[in-house]
């Protein structure tokens, strides 16, 4: 076994007779196990995914601003700023959509996550 690299946080810690420090240090491989490090795994991490909400979906594929506009708290000029302003590839993020100029500020975005088709 080898010696790995660790920040510990205890005040300090004893393994086996010797005392090691708080902070990034070496530690012995079978120590710093026993306080539950994990080695690095050639595996790519992915963050988890998470759905898209709905109504971003329907944003981004509405072909009429009529469609929009069956958000809640979106009205026809809403819906049309928001179809007029769309990017080629559609927001990322219904904030990107909050931010567009001249949208209602009686907008309750909340709502707008939470619906549901």
């Amino acid at each position: 076994m080898g010696y790995v690299t660790v920040q510990a946080t205890a005040s300090a810690i004893s393994w086996r007779g010797v005392v090691y420090r708080a902070g990034v240090t070496s530690l012995p491989e079978d120590c710093a196990r026993a306080m539950g490090w994990q080695p690095p795994t050639d595996e790519p991490t992915q963050a988890p995914t998470v759905p898209e909400p709905a109504a971003l979906t329907l944003i981004n594929s509405a072909a009429s601003a009529g469609e929009i506009a069956v958000l809640p708290g979106i009205g026809a000029v809403s819906a049309g700023s928001i179809l007029s302003e769309r990017p080629a590839g559609g927001y990322a993020s219904l904030e990107a959509v909050a931010q567009i100029q001249g949208l209602s500020v009686a907008i309750d975005w909340d709502e707008v996550t939470a619906w549901k088709e």
